[in-house]
């Protein structure tokens, strides 16, 4: 009879001790770009994100976060090298290209790196696929709300909007016309009481 009696309350107080678990954000689920390079100079757009078919979030041992950064390194001095104004315009392509090739792999390693979600971002720009872009913006604006990452986005931004001071990045200067990047940009502004908020304007 005792036996039992313990065994009922070892088993009421494990119940107890599973429903007082602190429960922990996973956080969003990560993206991982689907657009592929077929030759050089020539890369598909990416379809339109569908939050039903996110991949499940990556815990924190899961994600190889120095790796990430090691490879967001290395496609700035790729992104910048493309952007050299001595190089062809078949070598520039060629740059490019190897930036978006490593920042996939970046993301593939951490996909809540911030850097090398905006960095992809400018980069698909350049290349004129404008669904990419928008993807991986929208991608920026739900990393925005997590604590861990919210000053990183945020300086992101300040480069994309031109606001507090900081130059407006050429980058998208293609896309600023386009209804689709100036809904994005107005809803980045929306909660903004900053005159230098840019609406999309060139």
């Amino acid at each position: 009879m005792r036996v039992g009696w313990i065994i009922g309350l070892v088993a009421v107080v494990g119940v107890l001790a599973a429903a007082c678990k602190p429960k922990n954000s996973a956080g969003p689920a990560p993206f991982r770009p689907e657009a592929s390079a077929t030759e050089i100079g020539t890369v598909a757009d990416c379809a339109p994100t569908n939050p039903d078919e996110q991949s499940t979030p990556l815990r924190f041992g899961e994600r190889s976060i120095a790796e990430a950064a090691r490879l967001v390194e290395r496609a700035r001095d790729e992104y910048a090298e493309a952007m050299t104004t001595e190089l062809s315009q078949p070598l520039r392509l060629e740059a490019l290209h190897r930036t978006l090739e490593t920042l996939h792999t970046a993301l593939a390693a951490d996909p809540y790196n911030v850097d090398a979600t905006y960095l992809l971002a400018a980069a698909y720009a350049r290349v004129q696929r404008k669904q990419c872009t928008l993807n991986l913006l929208e991608r920026l604006l739900e990393m925005k709300h997590h604590h861990s990452r919210s000053a990183a986005v945020e300086r992101r931004l300040d480069s994309l909007l031109g606001r507090r001071g900081t130059p407006l990045d050429t980058s998208f200067d293609g896309l600023r016309r386009d209804a689709g990047f100036r809904e994005l940009i107005a809803e980045m502004c929306r909660d903004e009481n900053d005159a230098d908020c840019v609406h999309g304007a060139p």
